[in-house]
């Protein structure tokens, strides 16, 4: 994939809101506890980003947004490999 699609699909995600994350969370199938186990980091660190608490960080929006694009069989391997 290109770059410039990747910038262009991520880019509007900036100013993405947390209740919009919780939204894409599930439309993605994903929970908090997944995303946050994929990315290393402590299920309230994800919840205080999806309620506003504090803001959003770029990793989450960048896997997101990467998460997004890749097919049901790339993330099953990846959930695999990084939980």
């Amino acid at each position: 994939m290109c770059i410039v699609r990747i910038f262009i699909q991520w880019q509007p995600l900036v100013m993405t809101h947390g209740t919009d994350i919780q939204a894409r969370l599930r439309a993605a199938g994903l929970k908090q506890a997944d995303l946050a186990a994929m990315l290393g980091v402590s299920v309230s660190t994800i919840h205080r980003q999806c309620i506003g608490a504090v803001p959003l960080s770029g990793y989450v929006l960048a896997f997101l947004a990467a998460w997004e694009m890749l097919s049901v069989d790339q993330r099953a391997e990846l959930r695999a490999h990084l939980t």
